[in-house]
């Protein structure tokens, strides 16, 4: 009897019983992303991904019907193609994995030209092999054997080793179910060969199966037993459910045709078991029928044919022509042995039916047919390359012997000019010699008249050499001003105009505190401004990099444009933002962005006269043939920004030369402007860094329009269906925000009263204005010690262990990053949270201070109530920690620190607590002289760590460890209790009760109510 499987070769070729518990929270990780996931082409990814888990790993099969489904419907409203594609290639392995073969193939054959429409090859290659795999479930051999080996020719373009072996092996197992045991072998020793190199040990382990099948049909049961051994071993070390249950029913057969039927059995009924629950109706239907052979080998006609009769149930209802067949076969036998042979003849007609449709010789030969053709196709390959080879050696033999050719052309025309040369020369000589005495007079002069004019030519090359120099003085010298005050001509106007508003007196409340809110805003700009000088001396030179940052890019042009809301207004100029997206998300440039669209805006409102209006346009542009480059990544979107106004327009005749440096349009109205000549050209310089473009249209006297074309890497987008916002709504935006949270930290709580109650704030700066000033500002809600060196700094925090510390990180002696790498190095310092504070700007240095272990980064100027919320958040932050570790009762280190240093502090403690467990004189002393601290520095940390004072600490742990004994039934409550080192029975019970709310004897039937109502609460 066959025991042939045809395996699932779609993404694994086997499931495991029950989900790892790290692929269960990999499913958690991937809902919770799906939950806040816009409904753009990374949430039909998303889905896709949940449905591939679900179908692998998970228990809940719904789900992945469910999640293709969602994806299906996404995919189509977007016209994704291939999320199309991969949506029905679920959803058919959903169909497959439940053994409804024409759905799944149906699904399939609908996802098949939606990958052909988008060009992806690696998901045809798949698709073919899933095909496959369901035309061999299904009978059809020759059909399979196309698709198997249409699957290989693609995955050997893609040089994809994995796709190749699973190919490999699903022909190895096709030809098997024919009965061609050598071609069979072939398949599948190459494919194994092709695992291990690959290092795919699900797929080793199915083809080690496979091998110890053929064997099997071959008769070679030692071999078949070693195989199979092997195969049984690694799927159990993997957890391959399907693996294990082919196995054993593999097993099942070695063992009925050596003769030892009881162990034969043992094996069918274990596959049995393992199929029925999960649905694996192709692998139940070969238990039954090897239940049968069994019965029947023993002699127990009846119950083989009840058997054989179960098995050709299944393999009728889910369509399983292999197992039909060996069903016919069986009961046939059986029954002739009953001599019932009317029931005989009619399965044995059913079973010569079957042979007919599945080994006849037209299928053969059309296999036949499909390999020779592969291989044809692959010999016509290499005679191509090998007469392309054959023609490029020809052209460069042509090549050298037309190049010979010509060198010996040269040589003769060399030689005869040179001869012709000679013969001239010696009738020359003749009338030479007659002149001599002329010329030697001539050249005296001559050499008079030379040396004067070298001595004339190097004087000139003195004051050009001069003159040189100083027009590059004068031309750096009007670079660096020009430079300067084009940079700074924006956020000064965006200054100067609200203080012009503010001067006028005429404004109310709200309006002056908009107006100093944009005041601000810009004083800050202008301090970027500042750094962006050191940007401009590198794009000179070619060093500057562009720093890629994923953010919205609409909501950051918004927050530009408007930016100018109040410049518009003072010059009656109305500003509009248009743009149909809602967000844009991309990899880009957000400070060169704003530098471009600061300079087009700039120009368009100094060129725009009163009551004309100035336009800003967003808009996308898809380009999947784009082979530019952003980095390493190519870009496939273009950002099209619009700036359009309606001023005084340029001249056609200029219009090709205002990119240029310093150039400026001729004309009495423009020349009034004053520009500087190099905006623009640094606009084009910035877009030009990163591939993107400029073009301008403009009309004298209607406006002009310039359009910006910038690559986007990584784009994704959701349109705006809303009506558009007016600009009071959008344009005050940032201000609002700002006003917000500047009254959410104005509402902080603050105490007036210093107390020993308060936090211990240590605070390390060596300039004493800087650190009197943070010292007033923080009195009222810290004990703030000080410090005006590093080195004195380390000493009390060593000696004070304060509950956090500002440090700067420029500082004589020893500077704020050595101070935090001792602080974070040190057991009795690394819990302690800090905050450097610092006037180097670079992200180089940020990375730096944070690598040392500081736990924030704060640039000088910094704002008071910003430094403040960050002290703030990080006292809470340690706060929730302690509160978490007092909480929970099976609680992990690395669950409660914030670095290594504090994890293996707290290791160490709860070691040597466990150690001494159930030791009553294990007292504080005790623990403080074996953890190496001092009586102080050792409740400090652990109050900061666990908000607890040692012997709190050491008593937490100890009744912990109770809870644990308790939950699992140790012993009774007097042999926990001394197993935990308490010897004081109503002591032990009143610090039990305080801490988990029960008595000791309570505790176990506490905890399981409480895990029965978790559980139904889940179900619910």
């Amino acid at each position: 009897m066959n025991r042939i499987v045809v395996y699932f070769f779609l993404f694994l070729l086997s499931q495991p019983t029950f989900p790892s518990h790290a692929q269960q929270n990999k499913i958690d990780s991937l809902e919770k992303q799906l939950a806040n996931m816009p409904a753009d082409t990374n949430r039909v990814i998303l889905l896709n991904k949940l449905t591939y888990q679900y179908f692998t790993w998970g228990t809940d099969t719904s789900k992945t019907k469910s999640y293709a489904q969602q994806c299906l419907q996404l995919a189509h409203q977007l016209r994704y193609n291939y999320g199309i594609g991969q949506a029905y290639t679920a959803l058919g392995n959903y169909y497959y994995s439940r053994n409804q073969n024409p759905e799944a193939l149906k699904q399939y054959e609908m996802a098949l030209p939606f990958y052909q429409r988008a060009g992806r090859k690696r998901g045809l290659a798949v698709i073919y092999s899933n095909i496959a795999s369901v035309t061999e479930y299904m009978g059809n051999y020759t059909k399979a054997m196309e698709y198997y080996l249409k699957s290989t020719r693609i995955a050997e373009e893609l040089d994809d080793k994995g796709a190749i072996g699973r190919n490999l092996s699903a022909i190895g197992l096709l030809r098997l179910s024919q009965k061609k045991y050598e071609d069979a072998l072939r398949y599948l020793f190459q494919a194994l060969s092709v695992h291990k190199s690959n290092q795919d040990n699900i797929m080793k382990a199915h083809t080690l199966n496979t091998i110890g099948e053929v064997y099997l049909q071959r008769k070679q049961y030692d071999k078949a037993l070693q195989y199979l051994n092997q195969s049984l071993l690694l799927g159990d070390s993997l957890g391959l459910a399907q693996g294990k249950i082919d196995c054993y029913n593999s097993l099942g057969h070695v063992y009925s045709c050596l003769k030892q039927y009881d162990q034969a059995f043992n094996f069918y009924q274990n596959a049995l078991v393992l199929a029925e629950p999960q649905g694996h109706y192709q692998s139940m239907s070969i238990a039954l029928e090897g239940m049968a052979e069994v019965y029947q080998e023993k002699g127990d006609l009846t119950k083989a044919v009840v058997y054989f009769k179960r098995s050709l149930e299944l393999a009728e209802t889910n369509k399983l022509a292999q197992q039909k067949l060996e069903a016919h076969q069986g009961l046939t036998a059986a029954y002739a042995q009953l001599k019932d042979y009317y029931q005989a003849y009619f399965h044995q007609s059913k079973l010569l039916s079957l042979k007919d449709s599945l080994y006849n010789h037209e299928n053969d030969q059309k296999i036949a047919q499909l390999e020779a053709s592969y291989e044809i196709d692959k010999k016509q390959v290499e005679i191509e390359l090998l007469h392309k080879d054959q023609q490029r050696a020809l052209l460069f033999r042509n090549a050298i012997l037309m190049g010979l050719l010509g060198t010996l052309v040269i040589i003769g025309l060399i030689v005869n000019r040179q001869r012709l040369k000679n013969r001239k020369n010696r009738l020359l000589l003749e009338k030479s010699e007659e002149i001599t005495t002329k010329n030697t007079q001539l050249e005296l002069q001559a050499e008079v008249m030379s040396k004067q004019a070298d001595e004339l030519a190097i004087s000139n090359a003195q004051l050009a050499q001069q003159a040189s120099q100083l027009q590059k003085f004068d031309r750096v010298k009007s670079n660096f001003f020009t430079n300067i005050s084009h940079e700074f001509r924006t956020p000064l106007t965006l200054i100067i105009t609200p203080l012009e508003k503010l001067m006028s007196d005429t404004l109310n409340n709200s309006q002056i505190q908009k107006h100093y809110q944009l005041i601000d805003w810009n004083a800050r700009h202008l301090l970027y401004l500042i750094n962006q000088l050191l940007d401009f001396s590198k794009l000179e030179a070619g060093s500057l990099k562009v720093q890629l940052i994923r953010s919205d890019v609409n909501q950051s042009l918004k927050v530009a444009t408007y930016a100018f809301a109040s410049l518009a207004e003072s010059k009656n100029i109305q500003l509009h933002f248009q743009s149909g997206y809602q967000t844009i998300h991309a990899l880009f440039a957000p400070d060169i962005l704003d530098k471009i669209l600061n300079n087009l805006l700039s120009n368009a409102f100094k060129f725009t006269p009163p009551g004309g209006q100035v336009k800003v346009g967003i808009n996308l542009q898809h380009t999947p043939d784009s082979t530019t480059k952003l980095g390493d990544q190519i870009t496939n979107w273009n950002l099209e920004i619009t700036v359009t106004d309606t001023g005084i327009g340029i001249p056609a005749g200029q219009i090709g030369h205002i990119f240029n440096r310093f150039f400026q349009v001729d004309g009495s109205q423009i020349r009034e402007q004053q520009g500087t000549g190099i905006g623009l050209s640094l606009v084009k310089e910035l877009l030009a860094l990163q591939q993107g473009s400029i073009l301008v249209k403009s009309e004298v006297g209607s406006g002009t329009e310039f359009t910006v074309y910038l690559p986007l890497v990584e784009c994704n987008f959701e349109i705006n269906h809303s009506t558009e916002q007016s600009k009071a709504e959008s344009g005050y935006i940032l201000l609002n925000q700002e006003e917000n949270t500047q009254q959410e930290l104005e509402s902080l709580p603050v105490q007036t009263e210093p107390n020993e109650h308060y936090p211990v704030m240590l605070l390390i700066e060596d300039n004493d204005e800087v650190r009197k000033f943070i010292l007033e500002s923080f009195q009222d809600e810290f004990q703030v010690v000080e410090a005006s060196n590093g080195t004195e700094g380390l000493k009390i925090a060593r000696k004070v262990i304060p509950d956090i510390i500002l440090t700067d990180r420029m500082m004589a002696n020893m500077d704020g990053m050595e101070v935090c790498r001792q602080l974070k190095t040190d057991e009795r310092t690394s819990h302690i949270p800090v905050i450097m504070l610092t006037a180097k700007a670079s992200e180089e240095s940020k990375i730096e201070g944070l690598e040392t272990g500081a736990d924030d980064y704060i640039l000088k100027p910094f704002r008071m109530q910003e430094l403040k919320v960050r002290v703030k958040n990080l006292i809470e932050q340690r706060k929730k920690l302690r509160e978490r570790f007092t909480r929970e009762v099976k609680i992990q280190p690395r669950d409660i620190a914030i670095t290594s240093a504090d994890e293996a502090f707290l290791n160490k403690a709860i070691r040597l607590i466990e150690e001494h467990m159930s030791d009553t004189d294990f007292t504080v002393e005790t623990f403080v002289q074996k953890i190496a601290l001092s009586r102080v520095q050792l409740h400090r940390k652990l109050k900061a760590l666990t908000n607890q004072s040692t012997s709190e600490f050491i008593r937490s742990i100890r009744l912990k460890r109770a809870a644990v004994l308790l939950e699992q039934q140790y012993g009774n409550i007097a042999e926990v209790m001394y197993e935990v080192g308490f010897n004081n029975k109503s002591y032990f019970a009143n610090n039990f009760r305080k801490m988990f709310g029960v008595n000791p004897s309570d505790y176990h039937s506490y905890i399981t109510q409480a895990g029965r109502i978790d559980t139904t609460e889940k179900a619910e």
